[in-house]
Protein backbone atom coordinates (compact mmCIF):
# COMPACT_ATOMS: atom_id res chain seq x y z
CA UNK A 1 0.00 0.00 0.00
CA UNK A 2 3.14 2.42 -0.06
CA UNK A 3 1.89 3.79 -3.52
CA UNK A 4 -0.85 5.38 -1.97
CA UNK A 5 0.79 8.26 -0.24
CA UNK A 6 2.41 8.86 -3.69
CA UNK A 7 -1.06 9.15 -5.78
CA UNK A 8 -2.51 11.64 -3.19
CA UNK A 9 0.42 13.70 -3.02
CA UNK A 10 0.42 13.49 -6.74
CA UNK A 11 -2.79 14.35 -6.79
CA UNK A 12 -1.89 17.54 -4.73
CA UNK A 13 1.04 18.36 -7.36
CA UNK A 14 -1.68 18.42 -10.02
CA UNK A 15 -4.11 20.66 -8.51
CA UNK A 16 -0.90 23.39 -8.35
CA UNK A 17 -0.99 26.36 -10.68
CA UNK A 18 1.15 26.29 -13.33
CA UNK A 19 3.71 29.23 -13.88
CA UNK A 20 3.90 31.11 -16.80
CA UNK A 21 6.18 30.83 -20.01
CA UNK A 22 7.02 33.96 -19.58
CA UNK A 23 7.69 34.08 -16.03
CA UNK A 24 10.20 31.45 -16.47
CA UNK A 25 12.01 32.83 -19.82
CA UNK A 26 11.95 36.45 -17.89
CA UNK A 27 13.71 35.19 -15.28
CA UNK A 28 16.71 33.86 -16.87
CA UNK A 29 16.27 36.20 -20.00
CA UNK A 30 19.87 37.52 -19.15
CA UNK A 31 21.78 34.24 -19.20
CA UNK A 32 19.92 32.66 -22.45
CA UNK A 33 20.41 36.15 -24.18
CA UNK A 34 24.42 36.16 -23.32
CA UNK A 35 24.43 32.51 -24.75
CA UNK A 36 22.75 33.56 -28.15
CA UNK A 37 24.85 36.62 -28.42
CA UNK A 38 28.51 35.50 -27.18
CA UNK A 39 28.76 31.71 -27.09
CA UNK A 40 32.06 31.04 -29.10
CA UNK A 41 31.64 28.08 -30.79
CA UNK A 42 34.29 24.91 -29.41
CA UNK A 43 36.19 21.74 -30.66
CA UNK A 44 34.09 18.88 -30.21
CA UNK A 45 30.73 21.33 -31.36
CA UNK A 46 28.26 20.05 -33.92
CA UNK A 47 27.39 22.55 -36.11
CA UNK A 48 24.01 22.48 -38.82
CA UNK A 49 24.53 24.64 -41.84
CA UNK A 50 21.07 24.89 -43.32
CA UNK A 51 19.48 26.53 -46.58
CA UNK A 52 16.63 27.34 -46.31
CA UNK A 53 14.83 28.13 -49.70
CA UNK A 54 17.41 25.83 -52.09
CA UNK A 55 17.07 21.81 -51.94
CA UNK A 56 17.44 20.14 -48.26
CA UNK A 57 20.34 18.39 -50.06
CA UNK A 58 22.82 21.17 -49.80
CA UNK A 59 22.11 21.62 -45.74
CA UNK A 60 25.23 19.83 -43.75
CA UNK A 61 26.17 18.71 -40.46
CA UNK A 62 29.83 19.49 -39.33
CA UNK A 63 31.95 18.47 -36.74
CA UNK A 64 34.47 21.02 -35.17
CA UNK A 65 37.52 19.24 -35.34
CA UNK A 66 40.75 19.66 -32.59
CA UNK A 67 42.26 22.35 -34.47
CA UNK A 68 39.18 24.12 -34.52
CA UNK A 69 38.83 23.90 -38.24
CA UNK A 70 35.46 22.67 -40.10
CA UNK A 71 34.64 21.99 -43.75
CA UNK A 72 31.74 23.54 -45.06
CA UNK A 73 31.04 23.57 -48.73
CA UNK A 74 33.20 26.49 -50.76
CA UNK A 75 34.83 27.00 -47.19
CA UNK A 76 37.92 24.26 -46.87
CA UNK A 77 39.71 24.01 -43.48
CA UNK A 78 37.74 26.83 -42.61
CA UNK A 79 38.57 27.74 -38.59
CA UNK A 80 35.56 28.20 -36.79
CA UNK A 81 36.39 27.50 -33.19
CA UNK A 82 36.26 30.68 -31.25
CA UNK A 83 33.49 32.54 -33.07
CA UNK A 84 30.01 33.34 -32.53
CA UNK A 85 27.00 32.10 -33.78
CA UNK A 86 26.36 35.35 -35.84
CA UNK A 87 29.87 35.85 -36.78
CA UNK A 88 29.96 32.33 -38.61
CA UNK A 89 26.85 32.80 -40.21
CA UNK A 90 28.04 36.64 -41.63
CA UNK A 91 31.33 34.53 -42.57
CA UNK A 92 29.37 31.69 -44.70
CA UNK A 93 27.40 34.05 -45.75
CA UNK A 94 29.72 36.13 -47.75
CA UNK A 95 31.72 33.01 -48.90
CA UNK A 96 28.19 31.53 -50.42
CA UNK A 97 27.21 34.93 -52.33
CA UNK A 98 30.25 34.23 -54.77
CA UNK A 99 28.46 30.59 -55.06
CA UNK A 100 25.04 30.83 -54.29
CA UNK A 101 22.86 34.01 -55.44
CA UNK A 102 20.46 34.94 -52.49
CA UNK A 103 21.19 31.91 -50.59
CA UNK A 104 19.09 32.09 -46.93
CA UNK A 105 21.30 30.32 -44.58
CA UNK A 106 21.27 29.71 -41.15
CA UNK A 107 23.44 27.74 -38.47
CA UNK A 108 22.33 25.67 -35.69
CA UNK A 109 25.31 24.97 -32.91
CA UNK A 110 25.23 21.62 -30.59
CA UNK A 111 27.66 22.50 -27.96
CA UNK A 112 30.02 19.90 -27.10
CA UNK A 113 29.07 17.89 -23.59
CA UNK A 114 25.51 19.82 -23.40
CA UNK A 115 22.73 17.34 -22.51
CA UNK A 116 19.18 18.04 -21.21
CA UNK A 117 17.64 15.09 -19.18
CA UNK A 118 14.42 13.91 -20.29
CA UNK A 119 12.55 11.36 -18.80
CA UNK A 120 8.81 10.50 -18.07
CA UNK A 121 5.69 9.69 -20.65
CA UNK A 122 7.61 10.45 -23.69
CA UNK A 123 8.20 7.90 -26.44
CA UNK A 124 12.40 8.37 -25.81
CA UNK A 125 13.05 9.00 -22.24
CA UNK A 126 16.80 9.86 -22.73
CA UNK A 127 18.70 12.58 -21.96
CA UNK A 128 18.82 14.94 -25.38
CA UNK A 129 21.53 16.72 -26.71
CA UNK A 130 21.48 20.47 -25.94
CA UNK A 131 21.35 22.98 -28.70
CA UNK A 132 21.46 26.74 -28.92
CA UNK A 133 17.60 28.21 -28.73
CA UNK A 134 16.31 24.73 -27.89
CA UNK A 135 12.61 24.95 -26.71
CA UNK A 136 10.31 22.39 -24.94
CA UNK A 137 8.85 21.67 -28.09
CA UNK A 138 11.40 21.07 -30.07
CA UNK A 139 13.14 19.23 -27.00
CA UNK A 140 9.99 16.84 -27.07
CA UNK A 141 9.59 16.49 -31.00
CA UNK A 142 13.22 15.20 -30.94
CA UNK A 143 12.03 12.79 -27.89
CA UNK A 144 9.45 11.55 -30.55
CA UNK A 145 6.28 13.26 -28.66
CA UNK A 146 4.64 12.25 -25.07
CA UNK A 147 2.69 9.19 -24.83
CA UNK A 148 -0.92 8.58 -24.43
CA UNK A 149 -0.26 7.87 -20.72
CA UNK A 150 1.22 11.58 -20.26
CA UNK A 151 -0.77 14.22 -17.72
CA UNK A 152 -0.43 17.46 -20.11
CA UNK A 153 -0.93 19.41 -17.02
CA UNK A 154 1.94 18.47 -15.29
CA UNK A 155 5.13 18.91 -17.17
CA UNK A 156 8.33 19.47 -14.40
CA UNK A 157 10.99 21.93 -15.12
CA UNK A 158 14.54 21.59 -12.65
CA UNK A 159 16.97 24.31 -13.71
CA UNK A 160 20.09 23.93 -11.76
CA UNK A 161 21.85 26.61 -14.09
CA UNK A 162 22.36 29.32 -12.05
CA UNK A 163 22.01 27.34 -8.26
CA UNK A 164 23.10 24.13 -8.53
CA UNK A 165 23.08 23.03 -4.78
CA UNK A 166 19.01 24.48 -4.76
CA UNK A 167 17.68 24.20 -8.35
CA UNK A 168 14.44 26.06 -9.43
CA UNK A 169 11.11 24.01 -9.94
CA UNK A 170 8.66 24.75 -12.12
CA UNK A 171 5.69 23.03 -13.30
CA UNK A 172 4.29 23.60 -16.93
CA UNK A 173 1.49 22.92 -18.15
CA UNK A 174 1.67 21.61 -22.46
CA UNK A 175 -2.45 22.08 -22.44
CA UNK A 176 -1.69 26.15 -21.61
CA UNK A 177 1.26 26.15 -24.22
CA UNK A 178 -0.62 26.37 -27.08
CA UNK A 179 -2.28 29.92 -25.31
CA UNK A 180 1.27 31.39 -24.73
CA UNK A 181 2.93 33.93 -27.09
CA UNK A 182 6.22 32.64 -26.60
CA UNK A 183 8.39 29.35 -26.61
CA UNK A 184 9.73 28.44 -23.38
CA UNK A 185 13.60 28.36 -23.80
CA UNK A 186 15.85 25.42 -22.34
CA UNK A 187 19.36 25.81 -20.90
CA UNK A 188 22.04 22.88 -20.92
CA UNK A 189 21.62 21.04 -17.76
CA UNK A 190 17.76 21.48 -17.33
CA UNK A 191 15.77 18.43 -16.05
CA UNK A 192 12.52 17.28 -17.53
CA UNK A 193 10.09 15.23 -16.26
CA UNK A 194 6.50 14.22 -18.21
CA UNK A 195 4.19 13.01 -15.30
CA UNK A 196 1.81 10.26 -15.97
CA UNK A 197 -1.95 10.79 -15.72
CA UNK A 198 -3.21 10.31 -12.24
CA UNK A 199 -6.55 8.71 -13.64
CA UNK A 200 -4.00 5.79 -15.42
CA UNK A 201 -2.15 5.71 -12.67
CA UNK A 202 -5.45 5.51 -10.02
CA UNK A 203 -6.83 2.78 -12.89
CA UNK A 204 -3.32 0.76 -12.29
CA UNK A 205 -3.08 1.00 -8.62
CA UNK A 206 -6.50 -0.53 -8.70
CA UNK A 207 -5.60 -3.20 -10.65
CA UNK A 208 -2.71 -4.32 -8.79
CA UNK A 209 -3.69 -3.61 -5.47
CA UNK A 210 -7.58 -3.86 -5.41
CA UNK A 211 -8.55 -6.78 -7.70
CA UNK A 212 -4.73 -8.22 -7.56
CA UNK A 213 -5.66 -9.64 -4.30
CA UNK A 214 -9.06 -11.32 -4.92
CA UNK A 215 -9.66 -14.71 -6.06
CA UNK A 216 -9.59 -15.46 -9.74
CA UNK A 217 -13.62 -15.14 -9.72
CA UNK A 218 -13.40 -11.93 -8.33
CA UNK A 219 -11.17 -10.79 -11.03
CA UNK A 220 -12.93 -11.88 -13.92
CA UNK A 221 -16.24 -10.35 -12.86
CA UNK A 222 -15.71 -6.84 -14.41
CA UNK A 223 -15.43 -7.94 -17.90
CA UNK A 224 -17.94 -10.56 -17.08
CA UNK A 225 -20.43 -7.98 -16.09
CA UNK A 226 -19.51 -5.67 -19.40
CA UNK A 227 -20.13 -8.39 -21.23
CA UNK A 228 -16.41 -9.16 -22.64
Amino acid sequence: MKLLPILLSGLLLASCKSTPIHEINEKYWKVLENRWSHYQIKPGDTILLRFHNLEPELNQTLTVLADGRADPFFMDDAVVAGKTVKELEEEIQRHYAQQIRAAEISVQVTPAGENIILEGEVLRPLPQPYTLRMTLIQLLGNAGGYKLTACLHTVILRRSYLTPRSPDVFRVSLREYADEKEELFLLPGDHIIVERNWAILVRDYINDYVWGFLPPFFRALPAALAGI
